[in-house]
């Protein structure tokens, strides 16, 4: 045993909290998955700051 705890896992569903659904206009964003252009690059940094495992949980499918 290394006496480490591990970290504890945080399933994000992107649809509705990293998708905004407010006012535009947006930037124009990939035809197959439009609503990605409204998500804020910024998040990406913070997200990765916080003390726990990212476990994207969507029910948006990728072709």
């Amino acid at each position: 045993m290394t006496g480490s705890t591990p970290r504890p896992l945080l399933y994000l569903d992107v649809d509705g909290p990293l998708i905004p659904f407010g006012a535009g206009p947006y930037p124009p964003g990939d035809a197959a998955h439009s609503l990605l252009a409204r998500i804020d690059p910024a998040l990406g940094p913070r997200l990765a700051a916080l003390p726990c495992e990212l476990v994207w949980a969507t029910t948006c499918t990728v072709n």
